[in-house]
């Protein structure tokens, strides 16, 4: 299924400075995981050390935020997910 993925400006330096792409995926974490395949220098900055995916890392589909829990939710042809990697700063 064809989903649209939108890169955050934090991350867009590892697509290439792509901010859209069209991706195959029927879950957030399979749009993820073709985001890796294309750009491996991508997987990298989002999973730490143990290859767990970053708590900076946040996912949003059609705006709205999901959580962890809800990376293998089934998503619609034409959905988009956003993903963002947030940073704090003081």
């Amino acid at each position: 299924m064809s989903v649209t993925v939108k890169v955050g400006p934090g991350l867009r330096k590892f697509t290439n400075g792509k901010e859209s792409l069209k991706v195959t995926g029927n879950s957030p974490i399979e749009c993820l995981h073709a985001l890796e395949a294309r750009f491996p220098a991508f997987k990298r900055v989002v999973y730490d050390k143990q290859d767990k995916l970053r708590p900076q890392v946040l996912f949003f589909v059609n705006g709205q935020r999901i959580h962890a829990n809800e990376l293998n939710n089934t998503l619609k042809n034409g959905d988009e997910v956003l993903i963002l990697f947030a940073i704090g700063g003081g």
